[in-house]
């Protein structure tokens, strides 16, 4: 929590995260939220064997990022949502 809490800064607010064993879940809904601060923030204390994912959903422009946590490096993509989209 006190990772995600240094990359959100004052945006942090105890409902937003929630730890469920080995797992951060983050939920923001607002204007603008600091993705390459939590995930520099968040991958300098991983291991590298750490893997994981931060999902970031964009319903102005309707499409998903899927931010890929590898260790100490983060790979993304952004598609469009569709109607039926399959999640990757």
């Amino acid at each position: 929590m006190d990772i995600a809490n240094s990359a959100l800064g004052n945006v942090a607010d105890i409902s937003l995260l929630e730890r469920e064993n080995d797992m951060l879940r983050i939920c923001f809904e607002g204007i603008y939220f600091p993705v390459e601060e939590t995930l520099e923030c968040i991958t300098k204390h991983l291991h590298t064997t750490s893997q994981g994912k931060l999902d970031i959903i964009d319903l102005e422009a309707w499409t998903l990022t899927p931010h890929y946590i590898n260790g100490k490096n983060t790979t993304s993509n952004t598609f469009p949502l569709t109607k039926h989209q399959q999640f990757p």
